[in-house]
């Protein structure tokens, strides 16, 4: 609502027609055209060039593009910064600065071995390449949701309608099929989305504007937005229930962590199976839930929300009643933009494979790696992890305060909530450090839990 009076309000003060920005080589019809000219009377957004031309098929620059997008969030929330400590390097320098504290140049935090890493870096030579779709699927990606708030879509077998699916870097997955599944992004006539090309300047007048208009988004048929309604229920423990995770701790786990031919059976349907190799492999055991929880806006205002994961369908009904419990505790612990709770992934053979994991605020919670003798510490995802009411920063990583996003390990610290409801269904965390080895090092996952006591 606050975006719609803020257009109303500039719109009716400004010129209506793109004619008036004196573009002289925007040629009538031309496909970009109401896109262009919806934005020509907005401050900042878009500009042309001294001698009156638009230029539509020139490249955008990776700085180009960032100060159109902060500038077009700036529409809505955003505050001019004052920080202009990256000037020096680049003009700009600010733009990159905001868009670093609210993730917008992250790719996917699961990426690498060195916690979170930008897809690009505030340099001269960086901020003046042109930025490639990929790039800007990202940032729009995360606009969106680290910015805006907007929700996350469910999406539907993207790959059978955008052409080079199959070719396009895990890194940048979630980011095309979320932009291209709200309708902000559109791929080529033949269906591809050629996300190594750069962007043209009409390109990026049609996404930004695409991005401050909803209306004229249109959603493809293999999405769909998330239930607005929020449905609760009581988070007290049916009689009688059992979860899967108290099943496994009755006889069908051993001290190492190993499951028995029974419990392989029941999850894989296969004795000597141990994990899920892909979603193909997973058809017909999962399960996509909805689950209520808070999330925070960037004044600290929190609200209620859904988000949607996939887990095991032996553990849908327990995470269900964790995340109830979770949202019904006064502490109120937000979930990052609404979407930061993940389950099933196949990227390795553990937990996350089974169905039977699931990762909470993974920037504020990190994964790492502790040598306690020597205190060295190394963040392999995430930022870090410093919970309100925590003076010990050991495990703060690049983290420079603490963080209502970060999960408390005690009653004492802000989001405690959480790792009681999980353990109140038998379910470990990570947080609490598992697998010790030879040379002393202990991995801590913060953001980890999972069915086994450990929480590995």
């Amino acid at each position: 609502m606050t975006l719609f009076l803020v257009l109303a309000l500039l719109l009716s003060a400004a010129p209506a027609h793109a004619e008036d920005a004196a573009f002289s080589d925007v040629e009538t019809g031309a496909w970009y055209e109401s896109y262009l000219e919806k934005l020509a009377v907005l401050p900042g957004i878009i500009s042309g060039y001294p001698d009156g031309t638009f230029r539509p098929d020139d490249t955008v620059s990776r700085g180009e593009f960032l100060k159109m997008a902060i500038c077009a969030a700036q529409v809505t929330i955003y505050s001019y910064t004052t920080d202009t400590s990256r000037d020096s390097i680049h003009w700009a320098g600010r733009y990159y600065t905001l868009a670093q504290e609210d993730n917008l140049l992250v790719a996917d935090v699961y990426a690498g071995e060195n916690g979170v890493q930008n897809i690009f870096e505030c340099t001269a030579a960086a901020l003046d390449a042109p930025i490639s779709r990929y790039e800007m699927a990202v940032i729009i990606n995360n606009l969106c949701t680290n910015t805006l708030m907007e929700k996350t879509v469910i999406v539907t077998d993207a790959a059978a309608y955008i052409t080079d699916y199959s070719q396009i870097d895990s890194a940048f997955i979630t980011a095309v099929e979320q932009a291209c599944g709200k309708g902000i992004l559109t791929g080529f006539e033949d269906g591809s989305f050629c996300g190594d090309e750069y962007l043209t300047r009409a390109q990026a007048a049609a996404v930004i504007e695409r991005l401050l208009y909803n209306g004229d988004r249109t959603m493809p048929d293999w999405a769909e937005e998330q239930p607005l309604t929020i449905t609760t229920v009581s988070s007290s423990r049916p009689e009688g229930f059992q979860s899967f995770a108290e099943w496994l701790q009755d006889g069908h786990i051993t001290s190492s962590g190993s499951i028995d031919s029974e419990a392989r059976l029941r999850l894989f349907g296969n004795a000597d199976k141990t994990y899920f190799s892909s979603a193909t492999d997973a058809a017909g055991y999962m399960e996509t839930i909805t689950i209520p929880v808070w999330t925070m806006d960037k004044s600290g205002n929190k609200f209620s929300s859904t988000a949607t994961l996939t887990v095991h369908k032996l553990v849908a009904e327990e995470v269900r009643l964790i995340f109830q419990q979770i949202y019904d505790d006064p502490e109120h612990f937000p979930i990052y933009g609404g979407w930061s709770v993940g389950g099933s992934r196949y990227t390795d053979t553990m937990r996350h494979a089974w169905g039977c994991a699931i990762d909470v605020n993974a920037y504020y919670n990190c994964e790492c790696t502790y040598y306690p003798s020597s205190g060295y510490l190394k963040v392999t995802c995430g930022y870090g992890w410093w919970p309100v009411g925590a003076s010990d920063s050991t495990f703060a990583g690049s983290m420079s305060a603490q963080s209502q996003y970060s999960i408390g390990n005690s009653p004492e610290q802000y989001g405690y909530s959480v790792v009681k409801a999980f353990a109140d269904y038998g379910w470990g965390w990570g947080g609490n450090g598992y697998g010790l080895k030879s040379d002393g090092h202990i991995k801590y996952d913060y953001m980890h839990f999972s069915v086994l006591p450990s929480g590995g």
